[in-house]
């Protein structure tokens, strides 16, 4: 009765969170973070499934049996990997990345990030006259030009 329970549990559990997770996909702004979310829903829909066919393989056979160890076994790292995962995901790498944010803000101080070899900046115009110098100008490198002319509204890096 118990896995009976359970299995309908998952299955409820699994349809709510896939639809979930697509709406959160909508609203995505970046790949990075799209990919941990198809990374913590693929991570879900495997290991969840894989508790509940070892959970009810397991009543076939007797505690001291061993075939009852090695499916407690896969239980355990199921939920193990699915635990990891979703912390990694959802806690440690936004963590990290707000960190990494940060220190590029507080290296920036309103100068050019460097990335590698070469630097990228933003720069906005103070005078806006055509429909072009409304928008902003990324400089790929430091030593670049932008191709319109702004001379006189360009900040140099």
């Amino acid at each position: 009765m118990s896995c009976v329970v359970f299995g309908s549990f998952v299955v409820w559990y699994l349809a709510a969170f896939s639809i979930s997770c697509f709406k959160a996909l909508t609203l995505v702004i970046n790949k990075g973070l799209r990919l941990r979310l198809y990374g913590l829903t693929l991570v879900v829909m495997i290991t969840l499934p894989l508790q509940l066919v070892c959970l009810e393989f397991s009543v076939l056979w007797t505690p001291r049996d061993e075939p009852y160890a090695v499916l407690s076994m896969f239980i355990f790292l199921a939920a193990f990997v699915m635990a990891a995962a979703g912390e990694g995901i959802l806690v440690i790498r936004p963590i990290a990345d707000s960190l990494a944010a940060d220190q590029e803000i507080q290296l920036g101080s309103g100068r050019a990030i460097q990335r590698g070899s070469s630097q990228a900046a933003v720069v906005v115009l103070p005078t806006v006259t055509t429909e072009e110098e409304k928008a902003m100008v990324v400089v790929g490198t430091a030593t670049e030009e932008t191709t319109a002319d702004r001379s006189s509204h360009s900040v140099q890096v």
